[in-house]
């Protein structure tokens, strides 16, 4: 947890594994956190606020997965920018593996949430694999100038879960490149736009 021009050096770190526990990365206003050498993010929650800024941004592609995010009855914010200035820049990103099981019939589903002029990057983000159970999801929240950079998908897929994307007033969501959009709710409100 970072706040207040708080700093933590990990520039050689490539790995935050999953294996058993996980990782929360708290970054709130007047802190930056980056990790230029990773290539892999496993069960991390990455959250920003306050103007707080994650970045990962390296020169070699990384992937990102919540397999043991797999509990059962409910959600989980799994990236979360809130406030203007806030930036979780994943730019390094190339696949987002989401395919859990949670070995339960209830929904359950994690987040990515911008609000409030924070915004996520997943601008080059061109893989995305959903969860193993036809009830959960993968959901995509922004609202009141929230953003999130998805320029490079061209598919949501449909196998196994489903993806629930909802933009609400003073957001808007761009997926030039899409080219399949499969089991998606796009919903839109207040003036929320999706494009």
């Amino acid at each position: 947890e970072l706040t207040t021009g708080g700093s933590i050096d990990l520039s050689s770190l490539a790995v935050l594994p999953g294996t058993g526990g996980w990782t929360f990365v708290d970054v709130h206003g007047g802190s930056e956190l980056s990790l230029p050498s990773a290539t892999t993010l496993e069960d991390v929650y990455l959250w920003a606020d306050g103007g707080g800024r994650i970045l990962v941004t390296g020169a070699s592609p990384a992937t990102l997965s919540w397999l043991g995010f797999n509990w059962s009855a409910g959600g989980y914010t799994a990236l979360r920018s809130h406030g203007a200035g806030s930036l979780i820049d994943l730019s390094a990103v190339r696949s987002l593996n989401d395919r859990f099981d949670d070995g339960w019939i209830g929904s359950s589903y994690h987040t990515i949430d911008a609000a409030a002029g924070g915004a996520v990057d997943l601008g080059q983000l061109t893989t995305v694999t959903l969860p193993v159970r036809a009830e959960d999801y993968l959901d995509l929240e922004l609202t009141t100038g929230g953003s999130l950079d998805l320029s490079s998908l061209a598919v949501l897929p449909g196998a196994g879960g489903w993806t629930y994307v909802n933009v609400h007033a003073g957001s808007e969501l761009s997926l030039p490149s899409a080219t399949t959009l499969e089991d998606a709710y796009l919903w839109a409100d207040g003036g929320g736009r999706i494009l």
